[in-house]
């Protein structure tokens, strides 16, 4: 079971995740990844890097007005 300071530090980390992915902010969706990153969906192509992952998310964002909650 994670540590309470552990848990708000993955917690917050999440968060601004998210924030960055609902801003479609491409710079700091990539800083979330490590630079050998993969990001996998069921029905699309793997994005493979943490500058491609943002890049993408951003253009997913913008084109198609995704928004993400953390609950």
């Amino acid at each position: 079971m994670a540590q309470p300071a552990e848990a708000s530090r993955i917690e917050e980390m999440v968060r601004a995740y998210i924030a960055a992915c609902n801003d479609a902010d491409a710079g700091a969706i990539a800083s979330c990844f490590g630079s050998q990153a993969v990001h996998y969906f069921p029905s699309r192509p793997k994005w493979s890097g943490a500058a491609t992952i943002g890049d993408n998310f951003a253009r997913m964002v913008e084109a198609g007005g995704y928004r993400w909650t953390v609950d």
